[in-house]
């Protein structure tokens, strides 16, 4: 009987191939292209260590922001703004940041009408060429701060202190046509 169960056991094929070399050659494709991937991410990676060390800093001014400012929405701001072609016009929407000691002052009604005819005078003056250029959110934020801050300092009279009404400037739905 002992010969007959050796029998029935299948002989190991010399013809039969492995199959740990396909698995083993997935394996390393596997792991080189992962390699690969984390060297060229690590390259293109547009962060540097000081961008990394500033995070917490980033969150520190938004939580600021939020805590010692009050937002205020001027709403659309619209100008004809002439070309050589003639007159088009721009269309944007303004919100401003207060600081809370100023927000009472600023948010009067009145107040806020001279605002938005300050900025709408403002538009009004820039060429269309000016509109046209890459850094016209930039350009239109810092000259809207400018403009509200002294339109400010001199409705409640401190035009010879330095004092920052206006902390922020954000633009949305920009439009020139």
């Amino acid at each position: 009987m002992p010969d007959d169960e050796q029998d029935l056991a299948p002989e190991p094929s010399e013809n039969k191939r492995s199959s740990m070399g396909p698995l083993l050659a997935l394996v390393v494709l596997v792991l080189l292209t992962s390699g690969l991937a984390a060297v060229v991410w690590s390259l293109w990676s547009d962060e540097d260590e000081t961008e990394r060390s500033d995070r917490p800093q980033q969150r520190t001014r938004a939580v600021n922001l939020l805590r010692d400012f009050n937002e205020i929405d001027l709403g659309s701001i619209m100008a004809n703004v002439g070309n050589e072609q003639g007159l088009r016009y721009c269309k944007v929407n303004v919100e401003l940041w207060i600081p809370r000691e100023h927000f009472d002052k600023v948010n009067d009604v009145r107040v806020r009408n001279i605002m938005l005819a300050a900025l709408e005078e403002r538009l009004h003056s820039f060429n269309m060429s000016e509109l046209a250029g890459e850094f016209i959110h930039t350009r239109l934020r810092s000259t809207f701060e400018e403009v509200l801050n002294n339109t400010l300092r001199s409705v409640f009279m401190t035009e010879n202190q330095d004092i920052t009404y206006i902390e922020k400037v954000v633009l949305t739905n920009l439009l020139v046509q």
